[in-house]
């Protein structure tokens, strides 16, 4: 018969104490930040309203814990959409040169030039689709080179061309 200060009992006293200690430095930090009481009083509030059994509550040290772990999915997810900024293609690059040398032209003169680059071989333009008869309702597209053959709807140039003209009016001002 043990005992009641046996090894192993004081071993698992040390232990408990250690991680009684710990839970408890964690609990006074989250506690002190602000943002994560805010969410752990808010779920708990939730639950109260939904008027779950006091027995099947988290207890605050949960509901913080979970605070914490949404807090740091959020981040992570902020963080990974960083550096993602939509860059221009080629084509759009091509457009902003036309418009910086020609900054009075309008969609029907881009298209028409578009077309002659095409028929030129210029090596990001590769062609601008005429309409087919047969097909009417099939939209017309370009098909330029941006790391491989791409294509774009012909009814985008008139935006494509709007962007190509703020950007250059906020360059020069």
């Amino acid at each position: 018969m043990g005992t009641p200060f046996s090894p192993d009992l004081a071993a698992l006293n040390i232990r408990h104490t250690k991680f009684w200690g710990h839970q408890t430095d964690l609990l006074y930090k989250r506690i002190g930040d602000e943002s994560l009481l805010r969410i752990a009083m808010d779920c708990l509030n939730d639950e109260a309203t939904r008027f779950v059994p006091v027995r099947s509550m988290k207890s605050l040290e949960a509901m913080l814990g979970f605070a914490e772990h949404i807090s740091k999915r959020s981040r992570i997810s902020v963080a990974s959409k960083g550096g993602k900024a939509l860059k221009p293609n080629a084509l759009q690059g091509v457009i902003e040169g036309i418009a910086r040398d020609r900054p009075d032209i309008n969609c029907r003169q881009l298209e028409h030039e578009l077309r002659s680059m095409a028929r030129a071989g210029h090596p990001i333009i590769l062609r601008v689709e005429t309409t087919s008869a047969k097909i009417v309702e099939a939209p017309q597209m370009i098909h330029f080179h941006d790391r491989g053959e791409r294509r774009t709807p012909l009814s985008g140039l008139k935006d494509r061309l709007s962007r190509a003209k703020r950007k250059i009016i906020a360059q020069t001002s």
